[in-house]
Formats: structure tokens, sequence, C-alpha cells
């Protein structure tokens, strides 16, 4: 039903650009033939390469073939691209294609960095969807390597994660979430105001990625951004671009790999920080958001990049975007 209905759309009027994301094959190839017979610009916003170790069937999984054939196939020259990465930037220069690379933004000036920290526990939260390229079976081992005394300092709320899916889908064991019930927290799915609640009574979150699978290379993690937004430092090791924003004990603390004995260094060091020096990093956090990812400071160079897609044309609305 869709590509009929997106035939039926783009012939209402005429348009100077399409941008779009993955749309299935034969609405693509609509889009492509439509776009190209009336001289509509394409533009494809490019925010993710699967890697083949996300999914049980590996490539041969359905999922990962039209990921991986948008990337390398079917956006061609007819396209103008804007990637989320540096490394979907230079694939896609390497193949040709003008590019402008813009990361994830928010309207960072409008989310509220509200900070109820209380000094009795760290407390680091993890919110996301249940899956491995998290390591959360990492997090919570490399946990379980601190001492005694140290555990007991530490609080670590998991949100958008069950018990079972912990067990099932991560790997965990249900004798470590045992031996970490006066440390750990599970939520579950909770509400995006809830979630907010839970940030602001956060000294971090934790985000962990794979630093090899190309996912992890290609992607911007959104809730990177959104923690920062909220004036909320991360615990993380270097993926995707974050090596271009974090600073150790500035705005991170920064992983040194995805293991758990790394991790495990990283919490000790976040346990010993001061008041002061964890008051100094949520300002930080949130002063790295305003400076880097709030949508205002990529307004300009999409006009810019939009008005170079429409260079030579005798259309007056390109000449607009540009004024």
């Amino acid at each position: 039903m869709f590509p009929l209905r997106l035939k039926k759309f783009i012939k209402k009027k005429h348009y100077d650009l399409c941008l779009h994301t993955q749309i299935d094959k034969i609405s693509l190839e609509i889009l492509k033939k439509y776009c190209k017979k009336i001289n509509i610009k394409l533009i494809y916003d490019a925010v993710e390469w699967f890697s083949p170790e996300q999914f049980k069937r590996g490539d041969k999984s359905i999922s990962y073939k039209r990921n991986d054939s948008y990337n390398t196939k079917w956006i061609d020259k007819q396209y103008y691209v804007i990637a989320i990465s540096e490394y979907l930037k230079k694939h896609f220069l390497d193949r040709n294609i003008k590019v402008l690379k813009i990361p994830v933004i928010l309207d960072v000036q409008n989310i509220i960095s509200k900070k109820n920290i209380s000094n009795d526990k760290l407390v680091i939260m993890y919110a996301g969807s249940p899956g491995k390229k998290d390591y959360l079976f990492e997090i919570l081992n490399g946990i379980l390597l601190l001492k005694k005394e140290e555990q007991r300092k530490l609080k670590f709320i998991i949100i958008g994660v069950t018990r079972e899916q912990l067990v099932n889908i991560c790997s965990v064991e249900n004798n470590i979430i045992d031996k970490l019930s006066e440390v750990i927290e599970i939520k579950g799915r909770i509400s995006r105001a809830d979630v907010l609640c839970e940030l602001e009574k956060a000294n971090f979150t934790i985000l962990i990625r794979s630093e090899k699978q190309r996912y992890a290379k290609a992607g911007f993690p959104t809730k990177f951004v959104e923690s920062l937004a909220t004036g909320t430092p991360v615990i993380s090791n270097l993926t995707s671009d974050l090596n271009d924003y974090l600073i150790d004990k500035t705005n991170s603390i920064v992983v040194d790999s995805c293991d758990e004995r790394s991790i495990c260094i990283a919490i000790k060091r976040a346990l010993a920080l001061s008041n002061n020096e964890k008051v100094y990093m949520c300002q930080e956090a949130r002063k790295t958001a305003i400076n880097y990812f709030d949508y205002r400071l990529f307004i300009t160079p999409i006009k810019n990049f939009i008005f170079e897609i429409g260079k030579g044309e005798a259309n007056d609305n390109f000449k607009k975007i540009k004024n």
C-alpha cells in the first residue's frame, strides 16, 4: 500500500527536493524514477550501517541485506547524502557522492537541565532497548568486580529492560543479578517523563559499544546527546565520533575498552570523584550539548548544502534558501 500512496502523493504537486530515510525497495524505485524524470533532487539521510553480528542469521538477514544495499548500491550518484557520522561521510565521499555530516541534533536550549543529586551514592543510569549491543552483560560483570564497600556506594538504574530480558537477551546470569540486588534497580519500560526524572537524580549515564563492529562506527548514539543535554555526563568508550566530543573527567569518564575489567576501572574512577568534581562535570556535559548538538548550529550549513544542490537551477526557491 505504501508504494501506491507514495506515487499518488509525489504527483500532487512539484517538489524541488525529496529527503528520505530507508523505505522499501519498491517505493525507492518509484521515487528514484519519478524524481529523475522531472528533476527533483534526492537527499538520503544516512544514520546507520548494520553489522552482521547484530542478527541471528548474520549477513543473510533480510534487514541486514536491505540496509547494506542502501549504503553500497541503491544510493547512487543521483543522490546527495546527509550522514550522521564521519564513517558514513567518508564511505559516501569515496563513492563520489556529495555529503554533509550532521550528528544527532536536538533543541538543546529548550531541554531542561535540572539536577537533584544525592551525595549518598553514585547513581549510574542505563536507558535503552534490550540487546547485546549495549554490553549490559559486561557492565554488570564489571560492577561485580568492585569491592563490596565500593558496591555499597553505587546505585545502577536499568531502564527499558526487564530481568527476563537481561537473562534471555543479554545473557546475564540470574545469580549475577541476585548478587547485585543491593546495587541494581531494574525498572523495565517507563514513560519518557519518568526517564527524565531518573536523569535528574543520575550522576552519570553509561554507554558501552563495540569498538570493532561497523554499527557502532557508522551510527551516532542518540542517548549520548540526550544525556549531555540534561547535564548528565557519560561513562563511555570511544566509538563513532565520540572522541571529538568527550573529554575525560570533564564531561565524561572515558572507558579504555568494552571489557568488564575496563568498565570496573572506569566506575572506580567515578566513585573517587569529589562532589565538586561531579557538579563541574554536570555543567560541562550541558555546555558540550549546547556547543555541539543544538539544531540551531546547523541551520546555516544545511541551507548552504541545499543551495549548492540547487545551483544552476532556474528556481527561485533555491535562491530564497540562500537568502
